[in-house]
């Protein structure tokens, strides 16, 4: 959670802007283990579910009234609740880009297999990530 804090200080430092796609849309992740299709059956009124994820994390994205909202966050199913949110960096900010090869260890590019290409990558923190697997 700390780390999130972190992401978004620095998409506003570098002039980031977050709009809400919709002001009552959530992103809800589940806590490990838990199904989300009996979770769901659970919920009744202001509850619109938009998108299921269960490839990266176990979760779901949900239009919520106020008062669903309310019962959701005192549900012991979930682990966290996140406002659906987009961020912008704007064109033309200057941001340092980093060499892959260097970082973590990881094998320099491949002189045929790479040659001219530049990766990019933005860590989350989020213990999820491993579920995510490089292939070289």
């Amino acid at each position: 959670m700390f780390f999130k804090h972190i992401v978004v200080s620095c998409l506003l430092a570098f002039g980031a802007h977050a709009t809400t796609a919709d002001s009552k849309t959530y992103i809800v992740t589940l806590k490990q283990g838990i199904n989300i299709q009996s979770h769901v059956a659970e919920r009744r009124e202001g509850f619109e579910i938009k998108h299921i994820y269960s490839t990266v994390f176990n979760g779901y994205s949900v239009a919520l009234s106020p008062s669903a909202l309310k019962a959701l966050k005192y549900s012991k199913d979930v682990r966290d609740i996140e406002l659906d949110q987009t961020f912008a960096i704007p064109a033309g900010t200057n941001v340092a880009s980093v060499q892959l090869g260097k970082v973590g260890g990881l094998p320099p590019k491949r002189a045929n297999g790479g040659a001219g290409v530049d990766i990019y990558f933005f860590d989350t923190g989020s213990p999820l990530i491993q579920q995510i697997t490089l292939h070289f």
